[in-house]
């Protein structure tokens, strides 16, 4: 068997928390690093990205400039 580390146990079990309890609401995920930042929301019903947004993206970079 493999051995599979703390933090990828823990991200598998909050996931399968989340699927328990949230079946009727979307799930947003935000990624952080030091230039940039992105986030998406979620459909786990259907596994569908509704919206996604990065600050790499054209128009967000026009606004903050």
């Amino acid at each position: 068997m493999k051995k599979v580390n703390t933090k990828t146990k823990r991200r598998i079990r909050n996931r399968k928390k989340m699927k328990d309890v949230n079946t009727a609401r979307f799930r947003i995920t935000v990624s952080k690093s030091l230039k940039n930042l992105s986030a998406q929301i979620i459909d786990d019903k259907s596994r569908k990205t509704l919206v996604s947004a990065s600050s790499i993206e054209k128009d967000i970079k026009l606004k903050n400039a």
